[in-house]
């Protein structure tokens, strides 16, 4: 019964159609086994690509990381700096006040 299926397949198919099927499948083979070995020969380059990708993009968190804790330390040493002067205010502002009452007396 598969024989005959087959044969009504082959003999009712146009012939171009399977060959390029069959073309297809045999290049998808010949592309997997290329790929395949160029990976095998060139396993070290592709782990030394990845790590160096690796590397570039640790770096790149770091150095994002790095941004935001300087934008942060800046934004707390603006925030020092304000509470500094408002310190700094009242303190001459409570010693002009003693400098006038020793005056007065």
């Amino acid at each position: 019964m598969v024989g005959f299926q087959f044969f009504w397949l082959i003999s009712f198919t146009p012939w171009p159609w399977i060959l390029v099927q069959l073309q297809q499948i045999a290049s998808s083979f010949v592309r997997f086994a290329v790929v395949k070995n160029w990976v095998a020969q060139n396993g070290k380059l592709q782990r030394r690509i990845w790590f160096a990708h690796w590397m570039v993009l640790e770096s790149l968190k770091v150095s994002h990381m790095n941004a935001d804790s300087e934008a942060t330390a800046q934004q707390i040493s603006l925030e020092t700096d304000d509470r500094d002067t408002t310190n700094l205010a009242q303190s001459v502002g409570e010693e002009r006040k003693k400098e006038r009452e020793d005056y007065e007396f």
